[in-house]
This record gives C-alpha cells, sequence and structure tokens, in this order.
C-alpha cells in the first residue's frame, strides 16, 4: 500500500516537498531549532551547539560523526538524522555509539557552547569540569518511526540500556502549496518527564577511602561483583551465581558470556568476569532504584569492610 500525505489551509492545497538529503535537513533544523521542540516545558528551547562534530577514536575505538548536538538548558542531547524512517537499528548501531562516546565528546575543544564564544569543553560548560555531571539524552530525527518504537519511546521505555539514558525521536515532513508556501510539521516521541527518573550516582569505599566515585546504577553492579572476585576469589560460575544470585535484579544478576544478551549485560573487554576454572561470566547491567538497593545490601552482607554511599 502507498500512502501519502496532503492537506489544505487557506484554501490552498499542499503537497509533500522532501528534504533531498540528511544535510538539507540538518540545515533546516541548526537555522531552525524550534522544529527540535520535544513537547514537554523542560524540553521546549533546543540550543544549537554544533553540526557535523568530528569524534576521532570513538566507541569501539571508530571515528564518527555528531550530527548535531544541542543543549535543553543544562541536558545535552546528541541528535542523530536519518532520510526516511528511524527505528531500533539506527539507535544501536548509531546513537548508542556516540552516547557510549560521550565522555569523550564532552572533553572536545568546541567554539560557542558559552555565550562569551570562547572556546572551551561541554565538561567545563555544563558540567562545572566533570562531564560525569552532564546529564545526556538521544535523539533521532526522521520523517517516520517505527510504530512499536514511537509508542515505547512515549512510555519512557527506550534508552542506551547501558547507563539508562532516555532516547526520544522526532518526524519532520515539509510541505508545498500552490504559492510556493512551504509548512513543515513536526511530531516529537518523547516521554511527558523525565524527571522522575533516578540518577543517584554513588562511591565505593574500602575501610573507609574511596576507590570508585560517581557510578551509576548499572556500573555500581558491575564494581560490586568484581570487587567480590577481587576478594574472595570464587574458583567456578556456579560459585559466583550462588552468591548474586538472580533474585537480586529480578531475573538475573550475573550470566555465562554465552547466555549473555547484547545490550543488557556488560560484555566489554575489561567488564567480563574470569574466573580460575576458565568460566567467563557477565553482569546485568539492567538496574533501576529497586533492585540497586538488593545489590547494596548483598554487597555489605559479602564484604564486611565495604561501604557505599550516594553522592548526588
Amino acid at each position: 500500500m502507498f500512502l501519502t500525505k496532503t492537506f489544505i489551509a487557506g484554501n490552498e492545497r499542499y503537497e509533500p516537498f522532501p528534504f533531498l538529503g540528511e544535510l538539507i535537513m540538518e540545515a533546516f533544523l541548526v537555522e531552525n531549532p524550534k522544529a527540535l521542540n520535544l513537547g514537554t516545558a523542560e524540553f521546549e528551547e533546543a540550543r544549537i551547539l554544533g553540526h557535523e562534530i568530528h569524534l576521532e577514536n570513538g566507541s569501539n575505538g571508530k571515528d564518527g560523526r555528531i550530527d548535531i548536538l544541542a543543549a535543553y538548558d543544562n541536558r545535552i542531547a546528541i541528535i542523530e538524522l536519518k532520510k526516511g524512517q528511524v527505528g531500533e537499528k539506527v539507535i544501536r548501531e548509531q546513537l548508542c555509539r556516540y552516547l557510549e562516546a560521550r565522555e569523550k565528546l564532552a572533553h572536545l575543544k568546541l567554539e560557542g557552547i558559552t555565550d562569551d564564544n570562547k572556546v572551551t569543553t561541554l565538561a567545563e560548560a555544563f558540567g562545572g569540569g566533570d562531564s560525569n555531571n552532564i546529564e545526556w539524552i538521544g535523539i533521532l530525527a526522521g520523517t517516520s518511526i517505527e510504530p512499536k518504537l514511537a509508542c515505547r519511546m512515549r512510555e519512557g521505555m527506550v534508552n542506551n540500556d547501558e547507563d539508562q539514558i532516555p532516547i526520544g525521536a522526532v518526524t519532520i515532513n515539509r510541505f508545498k502549496g500552490e504559492k510556493n508556501r512551504i509548512y513543515t510539521i513536526t511530531d516529537t516521541y518523547f516521554p511527558e518527564k523525565i524527571n522522575g527518573r533516578d540518577y543517584t550516582k554513588y562511591d565505593i569505599k574500602l575501610k573507609g577511602n574511596i576507590i570508585q566515585t560517581s557510578l551509576p546504577k548499572n556500573r555500581l553492579a558491575l564494581e560490586i561483583v568484581k570487587l567480590y572476585v577481587l576478594q574472595n576469589k570464587p574458583q567456578t560460575g556456579i560459585e559466583l551465581e550462588k552468591e548474586f544470585h538472580k533474585s537480586l535484579q529480578g531475573t538475573i544478576t550475573v550470566m555465562p558470556e554465552e547466555e549473555a544478551k547484547d545490550g543488557r549485560s556488560f560484555k566489554k573487554r575489561g567488564e567480563k568476569i574470569l574466573l580460575p576454572n576458565g568460566d567467563v561470566y557477565c553482569v546485568s547491567n539492567q538496574w533501576g532504584k529497586d533492585n540497586i538497593k538488593r545489590m547494596i545490601a548483598r554487597a555489605k552482607d559479602l564484604m564486611s569492610d565495604i561501604s557505599i554511599e550516594a553522592n548526588s
């Protein structure tokens, strides 16, 4: 089935007038940032910080290019453009990859992101010098969106998994009238509120000394398991699963590497748990304000010299 749209305004008929390419769409958004209004009070005003930003040796050591970087008050948005339909594949293969490289992006020297137009970094301008203080969101922009993805976004169920950064979308379509007037229509797909999300970060102390700081919930869970393995040296995965039962996370806490699902567990080099008998285990990265409390309580049961404190 072929579907097209037209509309009539002031007795004038308007026909689709699509963008010829991503660069033309990008130029339109840079010149018209109001089109990036996400429909809620805290995301009404987008300020363009830059576009076509080259990211050298970003996620997985690959070069990348940020289409548009914008600020909504003190939140930073990485915006990925697609001429056509946006979907899960774009999130996994591009937008999440750029979100993973956000710390590197936060320390790039950029011009014009402050009122005095000095060359500075996002970390300095928005995080007080610390990239951990920046709140990020991801945005897809295209001409349409996969219906199921749209519903999930509006329910606040789409994020980059590892650090639970919210992701939304904007669809943009142009129409040209008989008198050459142009209308642009945008639809937004974003939860009404993200203020309810718990962004608490944690410090880990051993015998009163901080050994890890500003950890989000999922990183805290990973470091707890790694520290337990370092201190107690379990020999097998069975022993590890016994100490970190699936009930802690709710579905699965630690799992053999071959059973770990991409995007829902820590699987990078340096994150996997290597045990003396050769077992390789991964830790779930799906943690929220409720199940992380169980994980913290379990850590204190297993390691008497550990203390975990919220620092924000």
